[in-house]
């Protein structure tokens, strides 16, 4: 791929996403996404090591991801209740989703330092979102190490860029975040199960470090998606809200959205 095509296609990403995701408008507004051409050009990066070719680290990001992936589907699988999910298919969306993130680091679309937390949501959220569509049920496997590892992302990331503040507000976030779900699920089981609460504790955490509208954001996705799965007849019966946390979740720490917590 030339240096006039790589250009064209880096420019062409944030529309692209724009028109694919309109909720992500509400995370990341347009001088955000729609930034000047040069500041999304992979050839003009900042972040680029001048001897490596933006490709090369795109596809870094892309193998990572793609066995971060296969990582998760060996965790579900040998868990002492097994939920297995393709390997293929989250091998390949978490790879392409690492590619994303990547994207948006070598684009300078946010810190250095949020770096981690993407990546973990990241490889949390797509076994898990496979798992529940097919399995209707989000295993404790993965939910619960979701709150060192998130947490550890936000640690390193608090770390090296604004401080404790932000650590703190995440911690805050999770428990409100959990706390809103668990209410729900105690009103009405059948609206939410005790994984959605599980999950939604852990990218709280996540969605906190973003900063506090995001959860209202997130939440409002969340109800946008899981009223979509209701007309898919397989679900008229009861519709996994694991998907919709994990695609609000998702979107909200790749396109935060300028957000002084995270942009500065």
């Amino acid at each position: 791929m030339n240096t006039e095509t790589l250009s064209a296609c880096s420019a062409a990403l944030p529309t692209v996403f724009l028109a694919v995701f309109p909720a992500v408008g509400l995370a990341a507004p347009p001088p955000l996404l729609l930034a000047a051409p040069s500041r999304l050009l992979l050839t003009d990066s900042p972040r680029l090591v001048p001897s490596v070719s933006p490709i090369a680290f795109l596809a870094a990001f892309l193998i990572a991801g793609s066995f971060a992936g296969v990582l998760g589907c060996r965790v579900l699988r040998r868990a002492r209740s097994p939920a297995p999910v393709s390997t293929a298919a989250t091998a390949s969306v978490t790879g392409v989703l690492w590619l994303v993130v990547g994207w948006c680091w070598l684009t300078a679309v946010w810190p250095p330092w949020w770096l981690p937390v993407p990546l973990v949501v990241t490889t949390l959220v797509v076994p898990l979102t496979l798992a529940d569509l097919r399995h209707r049920r989000l295993p404790d496997v993965l939910t619960l190490p979701a709150y060192p590892l998130v947490g550890a992302a936000v640690l390193v990331a608090g770390l090296s860029g604004p401080g404790v503040e932000i650590m703190r507000r995440a911690c805050v976030a999770g428990a409100v975040f959990g706390g809103a779900h668990l209410l729900v699920h105690a009103l009405s089981r059948r609206a939410l199960g005790g994984g959605d609460v599980k999950l939604a504790g852990a990218l709280g955490v996540a969605l906190g470090a973003v900063g506090w509208v995001a959860l209202l954001v997130a939440a409002a996705l969340a109800g946008v998606v899981s009223v979509f799965l209701s007309f898919v007849p397989r679900w008229r019966d009861g519709v996994p809200h694991g998907p919709g946390l994990s695609i609000a979740a998702w979107l909200l720490t790749v396109f935060p959205g300028p957000q002084p917590e995270v942009m500065r």
